[in-house]
């Protein structure tokens, strides 16, 4: 999640220029831009500071929003034209708010896929988005197969969790909690008391040299039963207070497998 500042022109340019090359990329200056009715929005607050997160459930990434800039990016409402914007800004200032200002702004928020495109952006992003995954392709290509990392996208797991996320609920409960609270207590201090035997039993269990096929196939099982019970209690927490979880799999890091679950949306929390 990258911070977001306000951009800088590359080069000064009079208002009436920035407004005709705006217009010949996004059509006229007295249309109302308009963000994203699909976007995720949240209001956070740390350490006193406030903060803006916002979701785009096209590229799947989030952006922080500063509230200086938040107050200026929410007045692209799709009621207002660019020149309203800008008196509506200017109200609030003690100096005039040039209309390079509003451009600026529109013209990053369209970078970040953020603002809502015409039938015809839509497409000529398309087509970008295509042929940015073919040059891609081609440049992990060239560079080689990794043998040493292969990651597998396995499924999905959105459609499911809200299917049976009410079955779990009773997880984040005060009993559950204190119990869980005492079990972990309870753990840490028979670790303490038979750290030898418990270190040396585990460097013999991750030890393969000279152990049966079986029981090696045994340990990977069952490493495999316990690592999807530990990325599916990601993914209900995450969906538990609200986020999606779109991606679970597992990777192949030194041929040591190592499972993964994408809860990209605790940003919002």
């Amino acid at each position: 999640m990258s911070a977001v500042h306000r951009p800088k022109l590359v080069a000064a340019a009079r208002p009436e220029e920035t407004a005709r090359a705006l217009a010949s990329r996004h059509g006229p200056p007295d249309e109302r831009p308009a963000l994203r009715k699909d976007l995720g929005i949240h209001r956070q607050v740390q350490l006193g500071e406030v903060n803006w997160i916002v979701k785009n459930p096209g590229t799947m990434k989030y952006h922080q929003f500063k509230s200086k800039h938040w107050q200026i990016i929410r007045l692209f409402d799709g009621k207002r034209t660019r020149e309203q914007i800008r008196k509506e800004l200017s109200r609030h200032s003690k100096q005039p708010i040039a209309i390079e200002l509003v451009l600026e702004y529109e013209e990053f928020l369209r970078k970040l896929e953020l603002i809502e495109q015409s039938v015809a952006e839509r497409n000529l992003g398309l087509l970008d988005r295509f042929n940015s995954f073919r040059h891609q392709n081609a440049e992990e290509k060239s560079e080689g197969f990794n043998i040493f990392f292969i990651k597998f996208h396995v499924f999905d797991p959105d459609r499911f969790l809200n299917k049976t996320v009410k079955y779990v609920r009773w997880i984040w409960t005060p009993p559950v909690a204190i119990a869980t609270v005492i079990a972990s207590f309870w753990t840490l201090t028979v670790f303490v008391r038979n750290w030898e035997p418990i270190f040396s039993a585990t460097m013999d269990l991750y030890h393969f040299f000279g152990k049966p096929l079986l029981q090696i196939l045994q340990f990977f099982t069952i490493l495999c039963i316990v690592a999807t019970i530990h990325e599916f209690a990601h993914a209900y927490a995450t969906k538990k207070y609200g986020g999606e979880c779109h991606d679970i799999g597992f990777a192949l890091f030194y041929f040591t497998p190592a499972f993964y679950c994408d809860t990209s949306d605790a940003f919002m929390f």
